[in-house]
């Protein structure tokens, strides 16, 4: 599919890009990085009145604080490929997990959340 990509405070800068159905929104920003010169990590894209998150679900409180971390150490462009490909990673690394692997990490969440002098050494 083609879309179009317009900078809302510069009406007059616009490209169209094609895309996949199924393309990752940070390979779509890196495409409108390349067209209209905007850094990803400064892009919001917005479709049909929301942005398009290229984050795991609604823990975008988490990618937020690492991509802020990432941005203290690394240059915009670096700290973005870092983000994603931290956030595949971890993507893979949940879906790599079987049931039994879930219930023993929410029990010893749980057991350490009611006795906490049995969740360890604190740090």
């Amino acid at each position: 599919m083609i879309l179009t990509v317009k900078i809302l405070q510069t009406p007059s800068k616009e490209c169209r890009i094609e895309v996949t159905a199924s393309e990752p929104v940070i390979s779509v920003k890196r495409m409108v990085a390349r067209e209209l010169d905007v850094p990803v990590h400064l892009q919001r894209l917005v479709f049909k009145g929301k942005t398009l998150a290229a984050c795991l679900g609604r823990s975008t409180a988490l990618w937020d604080k690492l991509q802020e971390v990432l941005h203290r150490h690394y240059e915009p462009g670096d700290a973005e490929i870092v983000l994603e490909n931290f956030k595949k990673e971890f993507s893979s690394s949940v879906s790599s997990l079987s049931w039994d692997d879930i219930e023993r990490l929410a029990l010893s969440k749980m057991g350490a959340s009611n006795n906490p002098s049995q969740a360890g050494p604190s740090t």
